[in-house]
């Protein structure tokens, strides 16, 4: 076993572990030489720990990840996740952490139109963020399947769809 697969497993073992003050060892190891590979493990802390100071330190590590590589596993990882705080979490940290998300604009509209208010709010900012090079065929792709799901929404939701509908519409015609 190479150097890196020994420190991958040393540090999923510590995230695992009972004792919050090795829990909160391997986040402090994660956060000054994370892998993009452990960021599947992070979204499983905070999915399996309550708010506290371990799961605030796995929020900061998200909110303060620099490698782009990261931003798929955060989306892939956030696929296999119920818990809908644990989602509203993670797609605040992908605005705060300023990555592009552009690659992921598809499943990013499936989480705009298929998760609660908070979510689709927390998707809507990423979007936001994310349209500069999106093609106009992707684009209209995209307003057709928010227009297509008007009718299967809350009510709640349906001003914020209509208000990506013409960001949408706004960024193909620039």
């Amino acid at each position: 076993m190479n150097e890196t697969r020994k420190k991958i497993q040393e540090l999923r073992g510590k995230l695992t572990n009972k004792d919050t003050k090795v829990v909160l060892q391997g986040l402090e190891q994660i956060k000054e030489k994370g892998e993009a590979e452990l960021i599947p493990d992070l979204i499983q802390v905070l999915d399996s720990t309550k708010p506290s100071e371990v799961h605030n330190k796995a929020l900061e590590i998200l909110n303060t990840l620099k490698s782009q590589s990261a931003a798929n596993a955060v989306l892939e990882s956030l696929a296999k996740v119920d818990n809908e705080g644990v989602v509203n979490s993670v797609l605040a940290s992908c605005w705060k952490n300023g990555l592009d998300y552009s690659k992921h604009f598809d499943t990013l509209i499936d989480i705009f139109i298929n998760k609660d208010f908070e979510n689709a709010l927390e998707a809507f900012t990423i979007i936001e963020n994310s349209t500069q090079d999106i093609s106009d065929e992707n684009l209209e792709n995209a307003i057709f399947k928010i227009k297509d799901s008007l009718n299967r929404i809350k009510e709640e939701k349906k001003p914020l769809m209509l208000e990506l509908t013409h960001l949408l519409e706004r960024r193909k015609t620039e």
